[in-house]
């Protein structure tokens, strides 16, 4: 227990059930108007919670970046069961949608094949983390080599390449500037990427940083996201996602800040045994409890008619992410333990 990381595990366990907040919040938001109450909540909320998916790939920064791993390695342990398990639950989320494809007479090959290829609309971290994974190798010896000058010169190209870039394009939507875009050549950079290696130089450089200025910069920056959007989508008279971009600014500032925030809280803090061991038990079963958490919001739920329309939107939001999180656990741990119940047999 020594040996781990254990701020890790719970960062990794907060940001998982932060995930779970991002699907409960919103599943079917895109309905709503508005201008209403519970459409504001949730835009909150999402704003607030949504710095969750790039904290992620910062954990996988510093785990992978701080050590060397053979490429043997890397592809056996890694890269190849990630890509299985892509397989495996694009494959059984595209069962549950060929099913209804079944039901209401269409073809349930067509629909089975294209939803597998296509994956499930939370899965596509995996392919995302997957790249990061793969570049890995050549992203070590960068970071373990480069000079602190070319490091700041690479995190200038990508500020202004992607960042800068993602932030504004929902605001220019037009065929015009649509052109202008394409034909400036910004490079392009998977977000994954870039939050996998700003991971590992903030865990290495938080501590220049204040609490109070990391806790700042997220509340500034996700109270902006939520008012920006909440005012465009005004203006549109409909829901609109316009700050909610992984590589958009606000995002970018909201994550490092929260990442930091929470290695202040939790570095060097004093906890038992007891606490260390709950937080990687339940850290065991976040890549589960991401993967499935879905099938509850979106199947298990509705099936027992129990719709979060049925209450205000605050409890809503947080009841539901609760109950969702609780139950993906529990379902993940008993899998485990009769996954490992076989294996010694």
């Amino acid at each position: 227990m020594k040996e781990r990381k254990w701020e890790l595990d719970m960062i990794r366990v907060i940001a998982c059930f932060f995930v779970v907040v991002i699907h409960v919040a919103s599943y079917g938001m895109e309905l709503k108007d508005p201008s209403t109450f519970d459409w504001g909540v949730r835009n909150a909320a999402l704003c607030m919670v949504r710095c969750a998916v790039p904290v992620f790939f910062m954990l996988s920064g510093v785990l992978f970046l701080e050590r060397e791993i053979p490429l043997k390695t890397l592809y056996r342990k890694y890269v190849l069961h990630l890509a299985a398990v892509w397989a495996l639950w694009s494959a059984f989320y595209a069962g549950i949608d060929a099913v209804a494809a079944l039901n209401k007479g269409e073809s349930p090959l067509y629909c089975f094949l294209v939803r597998f290829w296509s994956g499930h609309y939370h899965l596509w971290f995996l392919p995302t983390l997957l790249g990061a994974y793969l570049l890995y190798p050549v992203l070590r010896i960068l970071v373990r080599h480069g000079t602190d000058a070319q490091m700041k010169y690479l995190g200038i190209l990508v500020l202004a390449g992607v960042v800068l870039r993602k932030t504004l394009e929902p605001f220019l939507a037009s065929d015009v500037w649509d052109t202008a875009w394409k034909n400036l050549g910004f490079p392009e950079f998977s977000s994954g990427v870039i939050y996998f290696v700003l991971g590992y130089y903030l865990y290495r450089s938080y501590q220049r940083f204040s609490p109070a200025v990391c806790a700042g910069v997220y509340a500034g920056s996700a109270a902006l996201m939520c008012i920006v959007n909440q005012l465009w989508a005004l203006r549109a008279g409909m829901h609109t996602n316009v700050t909610y971009n992984y590589s958009g600014l606000g995002l970018f500032l909201a994550a490092s800040a929260f990442f930091m925030l929470l290695l202040h809280l939790l570095q060097n803090r004093r906890v038992s045994d007891r606490m260390k061991q709950a937080a990687v038990c339940v850290s065991e079963c976040t890549l589960g409890i991401y993967l499935i958490h879905t099938l509850f919001i979106e199947q298990v739920y509705r099936r027992i008619g129990l719709t979060q329309e049925r209450f205000p939107a605050l409890i809503s939001v947080i009841g539901f992410s609760v109950l969702t999180f609780i139950l993906s656990f529990a379902a993940v741990w008993c899998m485990r333990r009769v996954f490992r119940m076989g294996k010694r047999r």
